[in-house]
């Protein structure tokens, strides 16, 4: 690809890196500073774009391996989940969701309940509900098989709503209904369950007292994430600095 034809390309890519920027970066990285870090890299490593891929994916991978790589000195330490855990973190009651939900709309309290979530996690969860692209094609990016995505998926999701609501496991344990309403509620907001156990869950969830507030939660979450500043026009000095790269 031609310099002019790539400049232009990353031109107009700038806004969606801006979008991703600002979910996928710690609390200490300004989102324009990793986006601009990122427009230099790909200026300077421009001859080994290939033309089978995207200039867009091929600037998305640069940018969150950058940010992975800024955000290593103040990681949060996790422990690596299995099924079982997956379903002990979901024993949490939502108190108040609206409360969720406006902390979820606040960009700020966004971010800081991101940057608490582990790497891919936060990776994950800002292409597949912020940038709405599909399992495979973040597996691409993110070097992971596609059940790998839906899993770190899953838990980025239910981390995050307990982060955003400060809620801690529930001495009450839900009931063995509950568990599997709210197993498949993640599924359930991605619209991947069968007509079966969609009625299913719903049906529980119009009766049941608990689930209704999680399954309000993982909607809004998934609107806020949709809805960041990132997706204004870029600044005129991004622009800049992108026409007076060497």
């Amino acid at each position: 690809m031609e310099d002019l034809a790539f400049r232009d390309a990353v031109a107009a890519a700038i806004p969606r890196l801006r979008r991703l920027a600002y979910r996928v970066a710690c609390s200490e990285t300004d989102p324009d500073d990793l986006v601009q870090d990122t427009l230099e890299r790909a200026w300077r490593s421009r001859v080994q774009f290939r033309a089978d891929a995207t200039v867009t994916t091929w600037l998305h991978r640069i940018l969150i391996n950058r940010a992975i790589d800024l955000c290593r000195p103040s990681r949060v330490a996790v422990t690596p989940l299995d099924v079982d855990t997956l379903a002990s973190l979901m024993d949490f009651e939502v108190d108040d969701v609206d409360t969720v939900l406006a902390r979820a709309a606040d960009i700020a309290k966004l971010r800081a309940a991101l940057s608490q979530l582990p790497d891919l996690e936060r990776m994950v969860l800002a292409l597949h509900d912020g940038e709405e692209w599909t399992a495979s094609r973040i597996g691409e990016v993110c070097g992971l098989t596609t059940a790998a995505v839906h899993k770190r998926l899953q838990r980025g999701r239910i981390r995050l709503i307990r982060q955003l609501s400060g809620a801690e496991v529930s001495a009450r344990r839900p009931s063995p209904q509950c568990r599997a309403a709210r197993a498949d509620a993640l599924d359930y907001v991605d619209g991947r369950l069968d007509d079966g156990r969609r009625r299913q869950v719903e049906e529980h969830i119009r009766g049941c007292a608990r689930c209704p507030s999680l399954v309000q939660a993982l909607i809004g979450l998934r609107a806020a994430l949709e809805d960041t500043p990132g997706s204004r026009e870029p600044p005129e000095d991004v622009l800049r600095r992108l026409r007076n790269l060497p």
